[in-house]
């Protein structure tokens, strides 16, 4: 019990340090293009990243990544259409994310978008463009990843919780057993000197019974000689 309290307090201790998290530019291939990503690289696994990433977009920029609610499989990139991000560029883009595992099992976000009629943005040619893109990345991450942990941090507190609440039930149960042990031991102290007491009846008894019947015999013995 205590190895697993101290492994958790060491989780809690641990988890606002322990993260990855790194920014990049990237390249992915993505319609036949390589194309130039603004990347995250997070600690929280793919689906969850998909999901907090889509409903943070939404909440912010209502902008509806749908692409990954498809029915039969789940899509590889979730894209929008025809939005307006005024911080990225006034006229309507495509916006894509692409969430995937790294080599190292961490989880990296790649924001990425075009204008309607034109190629994908990349830093040297649409720098404004590129830097805004940059700009919903670490917003979303900002917000996200202490809500995340802060989530995580409460729910290994609740799972600290019960385990204490166990360890006092527990310490609790062997407090009553060895009251009850105790008092069992009482009663058996008092009936052991119960039993030396019988014993010793018994032996007065005894003595008793066989002087009864030296004397009875003592008595028939004379009347018979009458």
């Amino acid at each position: 019990m205590k190895y697993i309290l101290l492994n958790i307090t060491l989780f809690i201790t641990t988890l606002s340090t322990a993260q990855t998290l790194k920014y990049s530019n990237d390249f992915i291939d993505f319609e036949d293009q390589n194309i130039q990503t603004v990347t995250a690289t997070l600690e929280p696994d793919v689906s969850t990243i998909k999901d907090k990433f889509e409903d943070w977009m939404n909440d912010n920029y209502n902008v509806d990544l749908d692409g990954k609610k498809l029915l039969f499989f789940n899509k590889d990139v979730m894209s929008a259409d025809d939005v307006i991000i005024a911080k990225v560029s006034n006229k309507k883009l495509k916006l894509s994310a692409r969430v995937d595992e790294s080599a190292k099992g961490k989880t990296r976000l790649h924001v990425f978008a075009k204008p309607a009629d034109g190629p994908y943005f990349n830093k040297i040619d649409n720098p404004i463009a590129f830097r805004g893109l940059n700009e919903i990345v670490h917003e979303f991450v900002a917000e996200y990843l202490p809500e995340y942990y802060m989530e995580r941090i409460e729910d290994s507190e609740d799972n600290m919780k019960d385990l204490v609440e166990n360890k006092e039930d527990m310490e609790n149960k062997i407090e009553k057993n060895e009251k009850k042990i105790k008092d069992l031991q009482n009663e058996n102290r008092e009936l052991r000197e119960k039993i030396a007491e019988a014993s010793s009846d018994i032996k007065d008894s005894e003595s008793n019974l066989k002087t009864k019947n030296a004397e009875l015999q003592a008595i028939n013995k004379k009347i018979k000689s009458q």
